[in-house]
């Protein structure tokens, strides 16, 4: 049974320091613009998955009432606030309890408008969620806004065609492994803090934690709990069904090791007393890198049912 707060670190808490300008003005770079039509889309789908589900409405009470989670989603994001943002009448349980809501949501912040999509995920059913990210994700891509909804959380990706389908294919991989093989669950976690640090311009950080999260998988995959860098390409490269003309030897050194030689060279293991300056198009290299290798890996690993690679 949920509880009114479940999820503290919703959009406008992650990314704080990025939605304001320096004179405390909400500053909408990082998220793009989107229009007031594809925003009140977005939120047609929210009230296409209003679930009812039992909830605690109070913190100071037991007592439960069922209610739908789009509605609970705005009762909560108003507690969070500390004051009725959105005007919902709880009253009673009902589509009619909207009324004069939607151009709001729709017309407001998009900081919020994310918080709230964030919070209705975190309460929708298992089998509602995936099927309320896919809808989602469809209308986003369809309009080429580069945010996803990836495990409840709402992520940014580039705009390029390609590089939106690389990063959404390697999230749908991670997300549809992670809850039945918990050891993936670290190796997402770090490529999700590659895309945090991205958004906030932090670009070592991005191959950082792009590397960080690859070398999570090959672990995964060989069912390894330690290693290098080169002890676990080399491992991983001896396994996998190569052209002869390819060889594992090569393989490792021209293809799997490309991440980590980023993550070195940038000062990965420390820089000394030079800073290295990395550039947003070299951070953007090294998630396109990691994605790419974390979605061979994983085809890989399943197309072995599961094995080790």
């Amino acid at each position: 049974m949920k509880q009114m707060g479940d999820n503290a670190m919703v959009f406008s808490k992650r990314y704080k320091d990025l939605l304001y300008n320096g004179n405390c003005e909400p500053d909408d770079r990082i998220i793009g613009s989107i229009s007031f039509d594809v925003k009140n889309r977005i939120v047609e789908i929210m009230r296409m998955f209003d679930e009812p589900r039992e909830f605690v409405v109070s913190r100071y009470s037991k007592d439960t009432r069922k209610i739908g989670v789009f509605e609970y989603a705005l009762m909560v994001f108003n507690h969070e606030m500390g004051y009725e943002y959105f005007p919902v009448d709880i009253s009673g349980y009902g589509f009619d309890n909207y009324s004069g809501l939607f151009p709001q949501l729709a017309g407001g912040a998009t900081q919020y408008l994310f918080d709230v999509i964030e919070y209705q995920w975190v309460y929708l059913s298992k089998k509602e969620k995936v099927a309320f990210s896919k809808q989602l994700n469809a209308l986003l891509k369809e309009y080429d806004i580069p945010w996803i909804i990836v495990d409840g959380l709402m992520t940014k990706i580039d705009s390029t065609q390609f590089e939106m389908d690389l990063k959404n294919k390697t999230n749908e991989l991670f997300a549809e492994l992670k809850d039945d093989i918990k050891d993936f669950q670290p190796a997402y976690d770090e490529l999700q803090k590659a895309f945090e640090f991205y958004n906030k311009q932090e670009y070592s950080e991005v191959i950082l934690y792009s590397n960080k999260s690859y070398e999570s998988v090959i672990k995964v995959v060989l069912n390894k709990t330690e290693g290098n860098a080169a002890t676990l390409t080399s491992d991983v490269a001896a396994k996998l069904e190569l052209p002869a003309s390819i060889g594992s030897g090569a393989f490792k050194e021209k293809v799997l090791m490309s991440l980590p030689f980023m993550r070195n060279a940038t000062g990965g293991h420390g820089s000394g007393s030079v800073r290295i300056n990395v550039s947003k198009e070299l951070a953007n290299l090294s998630i396109n890198f990691a994605c790419s290798l974390i979605t061979f890996l994983i085809e890989e690993y399943k197309k072995r049912g599961g094995e080790n690679a």
